[in-house]
């Protein structure tokens, strides 16, 4: 009963070993001479004529390449879902701005006549002589400490603190008077301004010219409305019609710029004057009339230009075809409708 038994262990054994040895490519052993001894098994040649045996040697598995893996990465996050990290401000330091430059007013105080031969005896009547000074600018001006002195060099200081408002204007007398905002007073004792010529310089606290006045006697020149020419006084004081300015010399050729050369003229009363009829000449008598029924409102200015145009409150025209006011000089005289001197402007 052993000997059956360990006949069949060694039946199985020998399967088993030839079973394996199958697997490698070799033969199982012919024949085992005993129980306990088996014959070394030879290695085993693939043969081209062993049909029986696979010569492909078995599949061993392999290790699973790293880069097959599958790693569950984080799911990637839509621009939307994104949640916005606030980045810190930094305060990027500024420089202080620089407050702006105010623009400097520009000064246009001007000398605007001279009632240089009032009527009468001048000595007798002192505050009848005086110089009118005109704000024509856009702003207020303050001309405490100015000055305003003839050719003599007779002098007067303005008051401290005393203003121009804007096409102001204020009459500086030669007499004694109490000073109010329209008239000021010189406190002379006798007449300044020369009835034979003469020159107003106003300048500033700073002795800085401003403006000058300059006048010579003329005689007056025929006026349509007259018969023949007889010298007038100058009724500027209580008519307030001025020539203001004469743009004489305008830019370029002025035989081809006549519109360019006018004459202002400023009403600067409290009434509306008619000048209807009223005649402007230069030294040669060239002469200009004024069209009837022309009004002047109170501070309001005309200008007549030499050339051609259409007449307006504004603007009117010579209609010349030369020009009129001399580039080395002239002097313009206003005559009202019945052959009065009203003003003259001389340069």
């Amino acid at each position: 009963m052993v000997k059956r038994v360990s006949a069949l262990i060694t039946v199985m054994a020998i399967a088993s070993i030839t079973a394996f040895s199958g697997c490698f490519g070799v033969a199982p052993a012919d024949t085992i001479e005993d129980e306990n001894t088996i014959e070394e098994t030879p290695v085993f040649t693939p043969d081209s004529n062993n049909s029986s045996l696979d010569s492909t040697p078995p599949s061993i598995p392999l290790p699973v390449a790293m880069s097959n893996v599958s790693v569950d990465a984080p799911p990637l996050i839509e621009a939307e879902d994104r949640e916005e990290v606030e980045t810190p401000e930094t305060s990027t330091p500024t420089s202080r701005p620089t407050p702006a430059t105010p623009p400097v007013p520009v000064i246009d105080v001007v000398v605007l006549d001279i009632q240089f031969d009032p009527p009468g005896n001048d000595r007798e009547n002192l505050n009848g002589e005086w110089v009118r000074i005109l704000n024509r600018g856009a702003s207020e001006v303050d001309i405490g400490g100015w000055s305003l002195a003839d050719r003599k060099n007779h002098l007067y200081i303005f008051p401290e603190d005393f203003t121009l408002l804007p096409d102001e204007s204020v009459k500086v007398h030669v007499g004694a008077g109490e000073d109010t905002h329209t008239e000021l007073y010189m406190n002379e004792k006798t007449p300044i301004w020369n009835n034979d010529g003469d020159t107003a310089t106003l300048s500033d606290a700073n002795n800085v010219i401003i403006d000058q006045y300059s006048y010579t006697p003329e005689t007056v020149p025929t006026s349509s409305k007259t018969a023949t020419p007889t010298p007038a006084q100058t009724q500027t004081g209580s008519i307030g019609i001025v020539i203001e300015e004469i743009n004489y010399d305008p830019e370029g050729n002025d035989r081809d710029n006549l519109n360019e050369e006018w004459v202002m003229i400023l009403n600067t009363g409290d009434d509306n004057i008619d000048m209807g009829g009223w005649i402007i000449v230069d030294a040669k008598n060239h002469s200009y009339v004024f069209p009837e029924g022309f009004e002047l409102p109170p501070v309001s200015r005309v200008k007549v230009h030499v050339g051609i145009g259409d007449d307006s409150d504004t603007d009117l025209y010579m209609n010349g075809k030369n020009p009129i006011w001399n580039n080395d000089g002239d002097t313009a005289t206003l005559f009202d409708s019945r052959g009065e001197i009203v003003d003259q402007y001389n340069y």
